[in-house]
């Protein structure tokens, strides 16, 4: 598996961990807060139900006091809560939105209390009508109203039983979650501490590795400069010029030997495509054929063509190279032997004329013996004819002829003769001028 699968493979496990232990966690403590919500609105419940049983109860107190003292002060408390205890009751009724069994209750022990309230105004009404004097009906009423007020009781009871159950089994829920809860945010905090020590661990070896592979990435430059080095040296200071072109045939690189030889400027050479340097357009179109199907070319001599249209005789070697980006290169190199072949020019030569030498030496040596004869014979014709004057005159020409003939071959022998080579003494240095003048006038022409 490749480090980064393996790491994208921690990262999607670690998340996973991490968002189960969250939602646990949020679920218990999201659970928790629902529960003390509860309990809270039951306790708010209870309350309030003690506060409207307590106005009422209030209410009915001060008025029965009243009845028996006929004192107004009695009276105080009923009078106060005319007002608030709607207030109340409408309170109680705001927390039964969601619960119809409480909110029947509440609805009923508004009923009944607005039924008390109504007794206890139709008795004081009808007191101040009978000048202080409780009659039958009154009397009625007081028994209707006791009997309403225990009702109202039992009522504000069965809330009261009905949310305290509730609290109970809300409390034991709450006391659960209470429970869970810090175990789950244990649990969630040691979750996270231990992927944070394993993060951290990865994280340093990530680090060791990255500086081990920096290391290494620094030595490999360094082994990498020190050769790119080695090998620039050995293409700036070859003797031989160097070359590099793209696929195109444009020259990218050349080294200094490069433009000693052909009298460009390295500028000038770069970008110069490698057609312009040869002087036949037919051996270039060779040339090309013969690395397009090779991938390189070997020892193709060729005449090349510097700056200014001069000619050079050339060895050249090329190769195919692929670059590490994809690319395609050629490197050459052209060895010069317009030298050796104005050498080999001139021993050709040389070895043409020491064959002609050597052929008219055989010629001479076969000629002489035949005129030898020759002289004889007209000696021997010259003794052996009778002395006039036509013979003297032929026999002369034919000697002076002979010996033109003679002389000739002396001279061609003369001429096809090796020099012997003469010994004296000269100074060192018109030598070395002598040396120096014949080497520049071997130089091509620039």
């Amino acid at each position: 598996m490749k480090r980064e699968n393996y790491y994208n493979l921690v990262f999607a496990v670690v998340l996973m961990l991490l968002t189960g232990v969250s939602i646990i966690a949020y679920w218990n403590v999201n659970g928790y807060m629902e529960e003390v919500k509860w309990i809270r609105h039951s306790n708010a419940v209870i309350a309030q139900v003690e506060i409207v049983l307590s106005i009422v109860k209030d209410s009915e107190t001060g008025h029965r006091g009243y009845q028996l003292t006929r004192d107004t002060v009695f009276l105080r408390p009923y009078r106060n809560s005319v007002g608030s205890i709607y207030t109340e009751v409408k309170k109680l009724d705001s927390l039964f939105l969601g619960e119809r069994p409480q909110k029947q209750r509440a609805d009923s022990l508004r009923l009944l209390i607005d039924k008390q309230y109504r007794i206890i105004k139709t008795i004081l009404a009808n007191e101040r009508e009978s000048r202080h004097f409780m009659d039958r009906y009154e009397t009625n009423l007081l028994i209707v109203g006791r009997e309403n007020m225990v009702r109202i009781r039992e009522l504000c009871g069965r809330i009261t039983k009905y949310e305290n159950d509730i609290l109970k089994a809300r409390l034991t829920q709450e006391y659960d979650l209470k429970n869970i809860a810090p175990f789950t945010l244990l649990l969630s905090g040691l979750v996270v501490m231990g992927v944070a020590g394993f993060l951290f661990v990865k994280i340093i070896d990530e680090l060791k590795r990255r500086r081990k592979t920096e290391s290494e990435l620094k030595l490999k430059i360094s082994e990498l400069d020190q050769k790119e080095k080695k090998y620039r040296s050995l293409f700036e200071r070859s003797i031989d010029p160097i070359f590099l072109m793209d696929g195109s045939f444009n020259l990218m690189d050349v080294n200094t030997s490069f433009q000693g030889l052909f009298r460009y400027s390295h500028a000038e050479a770069c970008g110069l495509n490698l057609e312009a340097l040869f002087y036949d357009k037919n051996e270039w179109q060779l040339f090309k054929r013969e690395l397009d199907a090779n991938n390189q070319v070997k020892d193709f001599e060729v005449v090349l063509a510097g700056r200014k249209k001069n000619k050079l005789v050339g060895l050249v070697n090329c190769v195919f190279v692929r670059g590490g980006n994809g690319g395609l290169y050629y490197q050459g190199i052209v060895h010069d032997i317009t030298l050796r072949k104005k050498a080999e020019g001139e021993l050709i030569q040389a070895e043409k004329l020491s064959t002609t030498g050597k052929i008219a030496r055989t010629i001479a040596h076969e000629v002489r013996n035949p005129l030898t004869n020759l002289n004889l014979a007209i000696d021997q014709l010259k003794e052996g004819l009778a002395a006039n004057e036509n013979t003297k005159v032929y026999t002369e020409i034919l000697e002076r002829n002979v010996g033109r003939i003679e002389q000739l071959i002396l001279d061609l022998l003369k001429s096809s003769r090796p020099a012997e080579p003469q010994m004296e003494k000269v100074p060192l240095a018109d030598v070395l001028n002598e040396a120096i003048d014949l080497v520049g006038s071997m130089k091509c022409d620039w």
